[in-house]
């Protein structure tokens, strides 16, 4: 599956939970990503695991190459190579997401 390019993004899109690989590290990507609500290179990544580079790199590329295990979530790549998470959009239609993006009082 090609990844695509959206507001200078790369998303690569999933739709399950299931498949994840062995030790199951993306996973810990993918909510370190989630919990940091903001992009990280892989050396910041690395370093709020205490991972060594190479192992989360290597989780990285894990979650791109077996996208299934992302579930509801789009792992993206920022145009400077940092990773981010956020929600699939074809979860929730355009006025769910519109809903949510609105900010209280507005």
């Amino acid at each position: 599956m090609p990844p695509a390019a959206q507001d200078g993004l790369v998303s690569i899109s999933v739709t399950s939970w299931t498949g994840a690989s062995g030790s199951g590290e993306n996973s810990f990507v993918l909510a370190a990503l989630l919990r940091a609500a903001r992009a990280l290179s892989t050396r910041e990544l690395a370093a709020a695991l205490d991972w060594p580079q190479a192992r989360a790199e290597a989780a990285v590329r894990a979650a791109e190459h077996r996208p299934e295990v992302c579930g509801p979530l789009t792992l993206r790549r920022t145009p400077s190579g940092a990773h981010l998470v956020t929600a699939q959009h074809r979860r929730l239609t355009q006025a769910q997401r519109t809903a949510l993006a609105r900010r209280p009082g507005d």
